[in-house]
């Protein structure tokens, strides 16, 4: 595998990875606000891995679900040193990603995480997640089942579906049990499939409503998406040089306070090649920073649709 391509490489590529916010968190409260905050990483990391990792060949107007390409990636994860919080000494961990066919009709994408934080005052947490979504091709269904936890016990959960029609994407909850209209939303594959869309037509934002059941499966989001310019890059799978753009999602959570003051309630980075392959995450949660550095590929069994 050859070596991953930067975040950015022109100045104006790199204006659009660096529209960093300040952090809305008082300087008092941030030693507890930083942990409560960070309960939900994993799940957003499986967010980005969903999100992003969606390999495809090809133009995205011309692509069908029968093109993806099954596969397994797994990323190390570090602390970014650029975005300092004094409050958090160290971190690292890991993150798998697979996407494979489920049927011919059906494709599941699973994620596990595990991040070790050391925090200055020497307390350390152990964060792990598990994220198992299934959707099937025409994008009218979703099913769902996650968990996190911090030092072995469970901090979140969720399982359910989303059923979309005419009228909107009904969620229906198993755990917790609860039912409720999501409106006009995206799936994680759909997402992907936008952003991409709008990267091989040089369109430089996109903005939609995501649902991916994540943090108890309760919350819709607004995703906003810039993506840069493409450079030719070196193809992580080897072969020819291959476009890579780089790209930058501001994730507002719907009815927050923080949207209504214009602040993400996170923002994933990624070197995003022409075929759907990430070469490199940043996830920033307000005054902390985490990469997700690609450090294996692994193509999976293709399965046979007649």
């Amino acid at each position: 595998m050859t070596g991953a391509a930067p975040l950015c490489r022109t100045r104006e590529d790199c204006a659009v990875m660096n529209t960093r916010q300040p952090s809305q968190i008082p300087s008092g409260s941030r030693a507890g606000g930083l942990r409560n905050r960070l309960w939900s990483l994993g799940m957003v990391l499986a967010i980005a891995a969903s999100v992003l990792a969606l390999p495809i060949h090809g133009a995205v107007a011309q692509v069908s679900v029968n093109q993806l390409r099954p596969h397994q990636v797994t990323f190390a994860l570090t602390l970014d040193p650029s975005y300092a919080n004094p409050n958090l000494k160290s971190a690292e961990g890991q993150l798998v990603y697979e996407f494979e066919r489920e049927s011919c009709g059906w494709f599941r994408t699973r994620t596990r995480t595990l991040l070790k934080m050391q925090f200055s005052n020497g307390r350390s947490v152990i964060n792990a997640t598990q994220s198992d979504i299934s959707e099937n091709t025409s994008g009218n269904e979703m099913k769902f089942k996650s968990s996190a936890t911090n030092d072995g016990k469970v901090s979140n959960a969720a399982e359910g579906t989303a059923l979309r029609s005419d009228a909107g994407v009904q969620v229906r909850l198993v755990a917790p049990v609860r039912q409720f209209d999501a409106g006009g939303v995206d799936f994680p594959f759909q997402l992907a499939l936008r952003i991409l869309d709008a990267a091989t037509k040089s369109r430089p934002e996109v903005t939609v409503r995501h649902y991916d059941g994540s943090e108890g499966g309760l919350k819709v989001y607004r995703v906003t998406t810039r993506i840069g310019s493409p450079t030719q890059a070196p193809n992580v799978l080897g072969g020819a040089p291959i476009d890579t753009w780089p790209t930058r999602a501001r994730y507002f959570s719907e009815g927050s306070k923080t949207a209504a003051s214009g602040t993400p309630d996170y923002e994933i980075e990624g070197a995003l090649q022409a075929d759907g392959i990430v070469t490199g995450m940043r996830l920033i949660f307000g005054d902390v920073s985490f990469k997700a550095s690609l450090t294996n590929v692994v193509p999976l069994p293709e399965p046979r649709c007649e």
